[in-house]
């Protein structure tokens, strides 16, 4: 059996927000490949251009030690709602299938889960995220810090606070969040940047880790409970996130660094210039309540 061939003008890589706004905006084909995970905290500024595509803006309340800060919608909500209308239009062909992406002069080879192959010509290809994509010659890897993500489940007396910030790399950012098992227990998303041999040592490890993040949930103002003698802090996982910064050499595509803010503020898409144009906005209208106007 012969090889599916898809054609576009211009394809894009990638699995970041970035990408999304990028082909929503442009009305381009997205090859997706799972990558790093957004979480649920994860929210956009307060001023996020978002009237540039045609979105609106929404502010929430974080309640910290120091007073409340304002931030914008939850950068997953936009990820999922992006991505759904981009599929529903036919500009993700692979959707979530994608299990390999590898260049191979003007064209790409991706392959499906079960082993399924299609290639993919183009004239132009758009790289938002090098590393899913296979084949293209890496140049230099100027190397980073870690983010070190350790989740606990605490048990202290009720307060209203959802972030504690540090000016430490070592427990540098506090998450409160609900347990997906039972609301009234509450989960902490602990962030710390540490290096490899950081992380390799008992100095970081969990036990040094507890006594820290005590002091610091201290400091803040929580509680323990007038029956436990300590904060309680169970350990249920730790995760990290290399964040290395790696440059290319490649001429024969476009690694597009730009961040989701520079996206958005880019050259506007005229919405009604014609019927394809005006689908992508016409369907967030109708399925997720937008209020951009549409014409």
């Amino acid at each position: 059996m012969k090889k599916h061939v898809y054609e576009y003008d211009e394809v894009v890589v990638g699995n970041n927000l970035a990408a999304l706004f990028y082909c929503y905006k442009n009305l381009c084909p997205l090859l997706h490949k799972e990558g790093a995970p957004l979480f649920s905290f994860d929210f956009f500024e307060k001023d996020f251009p978002f009237e540039d595509i045609y979105l609106t803006n929404s502010l929430h309340e974080l309640k910290t030690p120091n007073g409340s800060i304002f931030v914008g919608r939850k950068k997953i909500e936009i990820y999922s709602e992006l991505l759904f209308i981009l599929s529903v239009a036919g500009l993700v062909p692979f959707s979530d299938k994608i299990e390999k992406i590898r260049l191979e002069e003007k064209q790409v080879k991706v392959v499906t889960k079960r082993g399924r192959s299609s290639v993919v010509k183009f004239n132009k290809i758009r790289v938002f995220s090098p590393d899913t994509l296979d084949g293209i010659g890496l140049k230099e890897i100027k190397k980073q810090k870690l983010r070190v993500l350790d989740i606990f489940r605490i048990i202290s007396k009720k307060h209203n606070f959802d972030l504690i910030k540090t000016e430490d790399s070592f427990v540098n950012e506090i998450q409160f969040v609900n347990s997906k098992k039972r609301k009234d227990i509450k989960n902490i998303m602990v962030f710390s940047s540490l290096s490899k041999k950081e992380t390799d040592s008992f100095n970081f490890s969990v036990v040094p880790l507890k006594y820290k993040l005590r002091d610091v949930l201290e400091q803040s103002g929580i509680e323990k409970r007038k029956y436990d003698s300590n904060i309680g802090l169970d350990f249920i996982d730790r995760k990290t996130y290399n964040q290395d910064i790696k440059y290319y050499d490649d001429k024969d595509i476009i690694i597009d660094t730009r961040t989701e803010r520079e996206i958005c503020q880019g050259r506007k898409q005229s919405m009604y210039s014609n019927l394809l144009g005006a689908y992508p906005w016409r369907l967030h209208h109708l399925l997720m309540a937008s209020n951009g106007m549409i014409r």
